[in-house]
Formats: C-alpha cells, sequence, structure tokens
C-alpha cells in the first residue's frame, strides 16, 4: 500500500491473526528497488510506497511481490482519502485510476498466479466514500476480494489458513 504506516498496521494484524509477513528475497527486493524510490519506501515486506497511484508501477509491484517465492497472496490496502491536493490536482482523475487500477491487479494476479486482494481502508469522507464504492465495485466485477478493513482481511485469511489445514489432516 501507500505510505503513512497502515502497511506496518497490515503487518501488525497478520501478525495478530496468526499468520506472517515474511521479508521478501533479496532478489525482489533488488527488482523492486529499480523503480521504487529509495526515500519513504520499504520493499521488505510490508512493501510500502507511493508508486501505486501510478497503475502501470501498481502492477509491476504485485507482480513481482506475488512472484517471490515465499508470498501466497498478495493483500493491497488502499483509501480514497486523498485529501485536498489529489483531488484538486489536474493530472490525477479518480475514475480513471480506479479503473486502470483494477486492471493493473488483475494483469498482476494473472502474471503472478496468486491470490490479489484489497483492503479498503475507511473513508474520511462522503467522496471518500463514493470513491470507495464505485472502487469496490470496479474489483468485485473483476473477481478481486474486497475487505472492509485490514484486520477483517488477516482475519478471514487466517482462518481460511486453518480450515484447510484442518481439511488436510
Amino acid at each position: 500500500g501507500g505510505g503513512g504506516g497502515f502497511s506496518v498496521f497490515a503487518a501488525d494484524e497478520l501478525d495478530e491473526a496468526g499468520l506472517s509477513c515474511p521479508v521478501l528475497p533479496e532478489a525482489t527486493q533488488r527488482a523492486l528497488r529499480e523503480f521504487h524510490p529509495v526515500a519513504g519506501t520499504s520493499v521488505r515486506n510490508p512493501v510500502d510506497t507511493i508508486v501505486i497511484f501510478d497503475p502501470a508501477k501498481l502492477r509491476e509491484t504485485v507482480g513481482i511481490i506475488g512472484s517471490a517465492e515465499n508470498i501466497h497472496a498478495v493483500m493491497f490496502h488502499i483509501s480514497f482519502s486523498f485529501g485536498g491536493w489529489r483531488r484538486s490536482a489536474s493530472w490525477f482523475d479518480p475514475q480513471t485510476y480506479r479503473e486502470r487500477a483494477v486492471e493493473a491487479l488483475v494483469e498482476a494476479r494473472t502474471a503472478c498466479g496468486k491470490p490479489v486482494v484489497v483492503m479498503l481502508r475507511p473513508p474520511l469522507d462522503v467522496q471518500a466514500m463514493e470513491q470507495s464504492m464505485a472502487f469496490q465495485e470496479l474489483c468485485w466485477r473483476a473477481d478481486i476480494p474486497v475487505f472492509p478493513s485490514i484486520p477483517r482481511a488477516a482475519n478471514a485469511f487466517a482462518k481460511l489458513l486453518r480450515w484447510r489445514q484442518a481439511r488436510e489432516t
């Protein structure tokens, strides 16, 4: 996800649910460093970077992470509570971003062959709620699971893993 500490929060929630957020292999980190800025970015896992607002870089990021041998699923968190600066930026069109981001997630999922899920962080205003709902609808149409929060996603994955382990024994 993007910056702001929510990726660390997501890793903590996975840990609390009994799952892990493994450190990415060095080759994966090197591949991510090729196009992620050094300042304000983490490519170890959790990956925390602002480049996700470029759908092409989002696709590449998710594909690279999902291709790592120690990754079983990619969890992407986002909020549409961007603040006034992005809403007023003439270069940023939320509708175009939503559509291209979902396309990027589908392409990355196909490329890496691993599940990709979305966690929507709570919106802070009505406009962000509308953006979140529209993004969620696009994800559903593309068969991308969407969770209303990071803790809900972590707990769902943990329950699924426990169910799978029980069936195998």
